[in-house]
């Protein structure tokens, strides 16, 4: 009876310690996979109390001057088409800000500025041309994918509206003015960040913020 009694008490002990040690593996699988940052050691126990970030970049080749190449601005508003244009235009300046919620996750704004010019000519004869600005203004998502003391991997994504304003002159006596709006997005799959508190960064990507973008963040 108490040799039953003992081997009931142990098998009960062992299935309560089992169904603990269970709850502290799932515990511990949850905080790997959904709290990364929280679930390993500091390098530096003062980097992570800096979680924000200011970013300066220029991109090139952002989709803005692809848009305009195709979206018919040789025509004004009486209706004229050109025969040949020339195209000059600078890349998108960007400033950015994040505010980091873990190690891995970050959220924020950007805010970019680009412009394209468009010299018309009929012939040898020039007779108008355009000058477009493009503002982008977007909340962007920053998932950092690999980390190291001074080297880091992430993906960045955003969506928001970029307002386009546009000058026509040459073409008729009057000089005239219009502003559009349209989608912005960005998304680059993969950017490196070399650096600490001050960094230097570059991204591949495809968007308003452009194809490779490259400059500076400051963490603080």
């Amino acid at each position: 009876m108490i040799k039953n009694k003992a081997f009931k008490g142990l098998f009960i002990y062992k299935k309560t310690a089992l169904f603990g040690m269970k709850k502290y593996l799932w515990f511990w699988l949850f905080s790997f996979l959904f709290l990364p940052g929280q679930a390993r050691p500091l390098d530096d126990p003062d980097e992570f109390s800096r979680r924000h970030e200011l970013s300066l970049a220029y991109g090139f080749l952002p989709i803005t001057g692809w848009m305009d190449s195709f979206a018919g601005l040789f025509t004004d508003k009486s209706g004229f088409a050109s025969g040949r244009s020339h195209t000059s235009g600078w890349g998108a300046v960007s400033i950015c800000y994040n505010f980091s919620m873990n190690r891995k996750v970050a959220f924020g704004g950007m805010y970019t500025c680009s412009g394209m010019k468009e010299a018309v000519a009929s012939g040898n004869r020039p007779t108008g041309k355009f000058s477009t600005r493009f503002h982008t203004v977007m909340p962007v998502l920053k998932f950092s994918w690999y980390s190291r003391p001074k080297v880091l991997l992430y993906t960045r994504a955003g969506i928001g509206i970029v307002i386009s304003t546009q000058q026509e002159s040459g073409f008729v006596e009057k000089t005239y003015s219009r502003k559009n709006a349209y989608l912005a997005w960005q998304c680059s799959p993969v950017g490196i960040e070399v650096g600490t508190g001050f960094a230097g960064f570059a991204e591949i990507g495809i968007g308003n913020a452009g194809l490779l973008s490259a400059g500076l963040r400051y963490r603080f």
